[in-house]
C-alpha cells in the first residue's frame, strides 16, 4: 500500500478519486439545486451554483481519522500536492454521503458549503486532467491532529 508522510504522520493511500463519466468518457456534471423545495426563496451560497460531480470511495472505511486530498498533474511536475486536510468520525460516510454526492439543500445558505466547495475543487482538478487522491491516517485524536496539520501546512482548499 502506498503511503505519504505529512508532517510526522504516515497516511495510507485510500483511492484515486474517480468521478462519474458518460460512455464517451466525459465528466457528468450535476446541478442538484433545482430539486430543493425552497430553491425559489433561498439564496445559493458562494459555491452553490456548481457544477458538481458524483464519486464514491470504498464502503469499508467506517473509521475515524484525518484525511488529505492531494493533486498530481499530468506532467508530474506537481506530484501529490496537499490541497485539503480534514477530520472525520466516519471516512466512508463523509465522502459517499457528503463530498461525493451533493444534496440540493447543501447548495443554499445554511447548507454544507464545505461539501460544495470541495466537490467543485475536485471537479476543476479532474477537468484539467489532474489526478486527485485520498489519503488517510486512522486515529481517535483526529480533531487535534487536523488542527496541527492545517496550521503547519496551510493547504489552499482549507479555510483559515
Amino acid at each position: 500500500m502506498k503511503t505519504i508522510h505529512f508532517a510526522r504522520y504516515e497516511f495510507k493511500h485510500i483511492c484515486k478519486i474517480e468521478v462519474c463519466r458518460n460512455d464517451q468518457g466525459e465528466i457528468l456534471e450535476h446541478f442538484p439545486q433545482s430539486r430543493y423545495s425552497k430553491a425559489a426563496t433561498t439564496q445559493l451560497h458562494k459555491y452553490g451554483s456548481g457544477p458538481f460531480v458524483k464519486f464514491t470511495i470504498p464502503k469499508s472505511l467506517n473509521k475515524s481519522g484525518v484525511y488529505i486530498i492531494t493533486v498530481s498533474n499530468q506532467e508530474k511536475t506537481v506530484n501529490n500536492k496537499e490541497k485539503y486536510v480534514g477530520e472525520t468520525k466516519d471516512l466512508t460516510k463523509r465522502y459517499n454521503s457528503g463530498y461525493g454526492n451533493i444534496s440540493p439543500r447543501n447548495c443554499f445558505k445554511g447548507g454544507q458549503e464545505t461539501n460544495c466547495r470541495l466537490n467543485f475543487n475536485i471537479y476543476n482538478e479532474i477537468k484539467k486532467g489532474n489526478q486527485v487522491d485520498l489519503w488517510f491516517f486512522e486515529t481517535f485524536d483526529f480533531k487535534t491532529i487536523e488542527i496541527e496539520l492545517r496550521a503547519k501546512k496551510k493547504p489552499e482548499w482549507n479555510r483559515v
